[in-house]
């Protein structure tokens, strides 16, 4: 069984898998990312979205210079051949930054639910987020969004050169931080769903029933 397969398997049983130094990322890597996150942030949404604490930003990767960014791109690439990468941001997480408000990066919709309720497991878009730095963090509610039981979260940690890849369905939260952290995140997006990126599926406002499956 290959590497590939045996990732697979586990983001269809556990809805995620974390795979390990899959990059280098050298101090020359690091200081190009800063400036870039540093030029052109663009603040996203985090803890409220009437108070965002504007601690949370990103900026599309310029990938020139990047040592790691050849091997990246193939190995996620290939986790699933048959999904289209999105373009790379940077995701920069300031010191005092809150968690992020529940949600999924895809709105619900019926070709959003027949693509994860289906047989064909290949369809179900993925998220990947890279460690750039030790101590990254990221807080997920395994077993999908189409749960019928109470989901507690699980608070995962990246080191430098790991790579989470998530199924599309399952919740999840950008984490509270005490010091500044940065990391990367592309989508593997599904022919067979659309996803708008103006917007985001905020658990606790969109499906209030389900706030109360989720357990902090």
């Amino acid at each position: 069984m290959t590497e590939l397969t045996n990732i697979l398997n586990q983001i269809n049983a556990d809805g995620y898998t974390v795979i390990s130094n899959v990059i280098s990322v050298t101090e020359d890597d690091m200081k190009n990312l800063n400036e870039q996150i540093e030029t052109k942030p663009v603040y996203i949404f985090n803890q409220d979205w009437d108070n965002n604490d504007m601690k949370r930003s990103q900026t599309l990767l310029n990938k020139d210079g990047l040592s790691f960014i050849s091997h990246l791109d193939h190995f996620v690439s290939e986790i699933n051949p048959t999904l289209k990468m999105s373009n790379w941001v940077i995701i920069k997480s300031d010191i005092g930054c809150q968690k992020q408000m529940v949600h999924l990066d895809y709105l619900p919709t019926p070709e959003f639910m027949s693509a994860v309720s289906g047989d064909d497991k290949s369809k179900i878009p993925l998220l990947c987020l890279v460690g750039l730095m030790d101590e990254t963090y990221i807080y997920i509610w395994k077993n999908g969004f189409y749960t019928k039981e109470a989901i507690k979260s699980t608070k995962l940690t990246l080191n430098s050169g790991d790579v989470l890849v998530f199924r599309a369905d399952v919740i999840h939260a950008g984490s509270e931080y005490d010091k500044r952290n940065i990391g990367l995140h592309c989508y593997l997006d599904s022919e067979c769903v659309a996803r708008d990126e103006d917007t985001t599926f905020i658990v606790s406002l969109d499906e209030p029933e389900l706030t109360k499956l989720i357990i902090e």
